[in-house]
């Protein structure tokens, strides 16, 4: 069964393509991969570019990546929450079209995640390629050993700058997030609303 199958059932969005989490063992690390993919996706056949933060820290570095990129094509960074058909309807976009959308980080809970690809890649009426890039210094990473996996890696020669990609790696976070919606504290706020993902992980879980 395919990650999209596994996400959402039978419904899954045929415009929409998934590629495996880049994984990087540092925060720089994965600065400079979003950089890269960015440029990757300028060289395709991509006609509009939306990288995608859940927390509006990073989105303070994401609108910087962007800014220091020099993209032919239309480039933009927003917050997940504020994704929305008006945008899609602004880059006036047609069904053989494709946008690019590179999300830099994973929200710790799956149903907040899963937002940018059922709220919005799933609805644009053009075909959809999205890419998620996480480090081991992120608070969800370190949920499940990230510090250790960082340290085996650097072990086993692996360079800081080399990415991780395996379905295994993200079936793992899918597992984590899973984990984590069963500590979110029911007093904590309704909307779960944070400005980085420290912040968040400090008032929604339990201790």
């Amino acid at each position: 069964m395919s990650l999209l199958k596994k996400l959402f059932g039978r419904t899954t969005p045929k415009n929409v393509t998934i590629e495996v989490d880049s994984v990087w063992q540092t925060d720089q690390a994965k600065h400079n991969g979003i950089s890269q993919e960015i440029e990757r996706a300028d060289r395709s056949d991509a006609v509009a570019i939306l990288t995608i933060a859940h927390f509006p820290d990073s989105l303070d570095w994401l609108q910087a990546i962007c800014e220091s990129c020099e993209s032919e094509t239309p480039l933009m960074a927003v917050l997940a929450k504020e994704l929305s058909a008006d945008i899609a309807a602004q880059l006036d976009v047609g069904p053989n079209d494709m946008i690019q959308l590179v999300v830099a980080e994973r929200h710790p809970l799956t149903r907040v995640d899963d937002k940018v690809l059922k709220d919005f890649a799933a609805v644009l009426p053009c075909r959809c390629r999205v890419t998620y890039h996480l480090s081991l210094e992120e608070p969800l990473m370190q949920q499940f050993g990230g510090e250790r996996i960082s340290k085996m890696l650097e072990m086993l020669g692996m360079q800081p700058d080399e990415r991780i990609e395996s379905p295994i790696v993200t079936r793992a976070i899918r597992n984590a997030q899973k984990k984590i919606s069963e500590n979110v504290s029911p007093n904590g706020p309704s909307d779960l609303r944070a400005n980085s993902m420290q912040e968040w992980f400090d008032k929604n879980v339990r201790k």
